[in-house]
């Protein structure tokens, strides 16, 4: 239980990082929308499509940055404690 407790105490202590990582993820998708939006008028009017591949490619090149403070309040705990 102690172990237990202990884990989760240092797992959390790195959620910072993912949330950071995410915060920046957001930040971009946002930026791109402002672009998107001013670059094709009709996207608000409805009758114009944004480019989402472009977005999906944007989000999956931040997907490696999410990667490393994903995987910190795993394998932390696992390694301190095992």
């Amino acid at each position: 239980m102690v172990i237990l407790a202990c884990s989760l105490r240092y797992g959390a202590l790195l959620l910072p990082l993912w949330h950071g990582a995410v915060g920046r993820a957001a930040g971009s998708v946002v930026g791109w929308k402002c672009v998107a939006v001013q670059g094709n008028s009709g996207i608000m009017e409805g009758t114009g499509k944004a480019e989402y591949g472009t977005c999906v490619d944007m989000l999956t090149k931040r997907d490696q940055e999410m990667l490393v403070p994903s995987l910190l309040p795993v394998a932390v705990p696992v390694i301190l404690f095992a």
